[in-house]
């Protein structure tokens, strides 16, 4: 079943509510949180790609990389509770 259409089912049984709200938002934010850590990650990438011999790139990726490792538990921990506010 498409999701729309499943979504659509969801809000006439029950309406919308402040959880559903809240999970909406909870999920956008996380999301666009990956995104910005992915796209930073590439764009520091992409600099080293550009000139390999310049040694403050390489080290900028990298510790990039490190960064956006750390973030990730943040952003799970974002997205699970967007899913337990979804099923309540």
């Amino acid at each position: 079943m498409i999701a729309v259409k499943l979504w659509g089912r969801f809000l006439r049984s029950t309406g919308l509510r402040a959880t559903d709200v809240l999970a909406i938002v909870a999920f956008a934010f996380a999301t666009a949180a990956a995104l910005l850590v992915g796209g930073g990650i590439l764009a520091f990438w992409n600099r080293t790609i550009a000139d390999p011999t310049d040694y403050v790139a390489n080290n900028t990726a990298v510790l990039s990389l490190v960064a956006g490792a750390l973030l990730l538990p943040a952003i799970w921990t974002l997205s699970q509770s967007a899913v337990r506010l979804a099923i309540t």
